[in-house]
């Protein structure tokens, strides 16, 4: 049976004012019961992770505007573009968003990716574009547009309709909280919905339930 006592000593802390290491000597002396004793040495380093505090939100609303193809069904203007928009980090100072690790869209949807259409993104989205810098890019300058599709697969241009103007959908991203060089990642989740407009394009039936633009033909009151 051993009888222990532990004894500690501490030695200067190693690191910045936010201590984001120490280091400490621990001298165990070990005293068997017949009352020899031997005095052991180990050296404790503690390294403090920086822990993201940011947890699953929803964003603003997203406007969506319907999409103009050209002759070839290219894409040429509309869509939702993604946004950062009302997503609140906890530490403004050490957290930022660093990535976009999946765009979880619903049946009939499908993301442009600077000019690619994509049935929905998984992984890092940063990777894909060059880096975090060039996603951030790209979200600024609107090249990562959410647009409805057909059943083929090409875009559709029909988009909304009388009973179908709102999109719920999800994506995942990045956060990565820095301090005095040491950084931890977290994904988290993000709820979103884009409030869909349509636009007056000209051509349309008036008689299609289904189509966004309705003609109304009334009688104009008298001119005054």
């Amino acid at each position: 049976m051993f009888l222990i006592r532990i004894q500690v000593i501490w030695s200067p802390v190693v690191g910045t004012c936010r201590h984001q290491a120490i280091s400490t000597t621990l001298n165990i002396l070990v005293t068997e019961a017949d009352g020899a004793s031997q005095t052991f040495t180990y050296q404790l380093n503690a390294v403090f992770q920086p822990v993201v505090d940011t947890a699953n939100q929803a964003s603003d609303d997203i406007s969506g505007k319907e999409v103009a193809i050209n002759s070839a069904g290219q894409y040429e203007s509309g869509g939702a573009p993604l946004s950062f928009k009302g997503i609140q980090l906890k530490d403004d100072a050490s957290e930022a968003i660093t990535d976009i690790t999946a765009i979880q869209l619903p049946a009939g949807f499908a993301v442009l990716v600077n000019g690619k259409l994509m049935d929905s993104v998984s992984g890092s989205l940063a990777t894909l574009l060059g880096g975090s810098e060039a996603m951030k890019t790209a979200l600024a300058n609107k090249t990562i547009i959410i647009v409805p599709v057909n059943d083929d697969g090409s875009i559709d241009n029909s988009y909304p309709t009388p009973d179908s103007h709102t999109t719920d959908f999800t994506f995942n991203i990045n956060i990565q909280d820095t301090q005095n060089g040491l950084t931890t990642d977290r994904i988290i989740t993000i709820n979103s919905t884009i409030n869909w407009s349509g636009e007056v394009d000209g051509g349309q039936s008036g008689t299609n339930p289904n189509e966004n633009t309705q003609v109304t033909i009334g009688n104009p009151g008298p001119l005054t």
